[in-house]
């Protein structure tokens, strides 16, 4: 975590502070849609600005269920940067080729989708997207560099469409619990590297890992594996400055 006074844009980012004019939602927006004029970026570009609307949309739901007085407002504001986010997912997805897509647009996209299918009444088709961005992303795995965190959250979102498609926990827990090794792994190997920069970044990603994860074991029926994942989830946002996945973690 960044410890000098000034907050980094990825630090405001995983600290949740989204709004205002200093805030996150705007800097990330910025800077990424310098890209957008860059031919050899402009994928990356649109796949950062559909994550910062769908970061941002995350953190109004959160701040809608945690502040019911201002749970109106807060509903727009989700409302109104999920639309942001999916736009900007089509458009990539439209507009890239088979060869242009990554496994972390991918990763992004099935978020996205799942998210507006699930709340959204209007965007249920998005939840066959999603499975297709799935599905993509880890046939892309093999062939492309990516960091860890990509493999486990592709697999997050297969169970989840999984579960939500109307398998039975049991059969979905297999899936679950091999998510649970792979994340363990890769923490017992970071752990004795923690002040590099990548670790870092890398602990706020396994947070939002370990949030899913905590989601899933409650919905395949195994409360006490959830708490676990909790707990670490807590941990690893506090080492790494990642608030805003504590926020979330209070919404399903």
């Amino acid at each position: 975590m960044n410890t000098s006074k000034e907050q980094t844009l990825d630090d405001k980012s995983w600290a949740g502070n989204y709004w205002g004019r200093n805030g996150a939602l705007r800097q990330e927006l910025a800077k990424h849609r310098a890209l957008l004029h860059n031919r050899f970026m402009k994928w990356h570009g649109m796949n950062c600005i559909s994550s910062a609307y769908h970061s941002a949309a995350g953190n109004a739901v959160a701040k809608m269920r945690a502040q019911w007085w201002f749970a109106p407002f807060w509903a727009i504001v989700a409302l109104w940067c999920a639309e942001r986010a999916l736009r900007w997912s089509n458009k990539l997805w439209n507009e890239s080729s088979a060869y242009e897509k990554t496994p972390d647009i991918c990763e992004v996209r099935q978020s996205i989708c799942r998210k507006v299918s699930a709340f959204l009444p209007w965007r249920r088709r998005y939840l066959g997207e999603a499975s297709c961005a799935v599905d993509n992303g880890l046939l892309l795995l093999s062939g492309h560099a990516h960091t860890p965190h990509v493999r486990p959250l592709l697999l997050i979102g297969r169970a989840d469409i999984l579960l939500r498609e109307g398998k039975m926990p049991e059969d979905v827990r297999p899936l679950v619990n091999e998510i649970r090794e792979m994340a363990d792994a890769v923490i017992i190997h970071l752990s004795d590297q923690s002040t590099l920069p990548f670790v870092i970044a890398e602990k706020r990603h396994y947070a939002r890992v370990y949030r899913h994860l905590a989601d899933l074991y409650l919905r395949v029926g195994w409360r006490g594996r959830a708490a676990t994942c909790r707990l670490k989830m807590l941990d690893l946002a506090e080492e790494s400055g990642a608030a805003d996945q504590v926020l979330k973690s209070r919404v399903r």
